[in-house]
């Protein structure tokens, strides 16, 4: 989003902050000269947007070296982003609020969060990988994964497993691929949260035979319990065919 032609420099200055145009004291902090700038206009989506306070007093804007600072917590308001401020790390939080933030980077493999099945009878439909065989595709061993070799002729049965991530997560990723002539089966990666029964698709991508992995990406921020599984597509039921999920990995 382009606020003019002039560059906005977004600087983390919370509403209790006061802006004054000489020292702000505290450790790691540095003595400038800066000016309230009450001459700068801001426009929000091309509406105009005067920056308040949280008691509705206005905040003008920090000019510092050609560069013009804004107040954030004003800001996030009129962009209808969610700010809150961590004392303890003394860190502005923009958007998505992490719970578990000392876990973020740190990856988990999704197998190690497996609680139960959906529709999965048959050890055929949808499972864990766990030997060699199972986890090879296109020449290439993976390490974990999981592997579905059978559909039912119901494209509403969608046979899954379920997975407790308890909203500590933000992203899934993994590579897919199917190997067997002919064949199309629809690989589904549902939120179980709400209904234990019924889970909402996040993703729904029907697989077919390809020289190669394909890599996915999934947003799973604030998702419970996730599920993985397969449905037929035609409707039919398919066997003889095999679909690999390797290395699932949540961060």
């Amino acid at each position: 989003m382009k606020f003019n032609k002039k560059t906005l420099v977004i600087s983390f200055l919370i509403g209790i902050m006061v802006f004054t145009s000489g020292v702000f004291a505290g450790a790691g902090s540095e003595d400038i000269k800066a000016s309230l700038n009450h001459m700068l206009k801001i426009k929000v989506n091309g509406v105009d947007f005067v920056p308040k306070d949280t008691d509705g007093s206005i905040l003008a804007p920090i000019t510092y070296k050609g560069r013009n600072y804004l107040p954030v917590i004003a800001l996030s308001e009129a962009l209808k982003v969610p700010v809150e401020f961590d004392s303890k790390t003394n860190t502005v939080l923009l958007g998505k609020i992490v719970k578990d933030p000392e876990n973020l980077g740190q990856k988990t493999k999704l197998g190690d969060l497996y609680s139960s099945q959906r529709y999965s009878t048959s050890s055929t439909y949808i499972q864990l990988a766990r030997d060699k065989e199972a986890l090879t595709m296109y020449g290439k061993t993976y390490s974990h994964g999981l592997i579905s070799k059978e559909v039912t002729n119901n494209q509403y049965m969608i046979h899954s497993l379920k997975f407790n991530l308890d909203g500590k997560y933000t992203k899934l990723t993994f590579k897919a691929g199917l190997i067997g002539e002919g064949k199309n089966v629809n690989m589904r990666i549902l939120d179980y949260s709400v209904n234990k029964d019924d889970g909402i698709d996040i993703t729904s991508k029907v697989l077919t035979q390809k020289e190669g992995m394909e890599e996915f990406e999934i947003d799973v921020t604030g998702i419970k319990v996730l599920g993985v599984g397969v449905s037929d597509p035609a409707n039919k039921g398919q066997k003889d065919y095999k679909l690999l999920i390797a290395e699932p990995v949540l961060q």
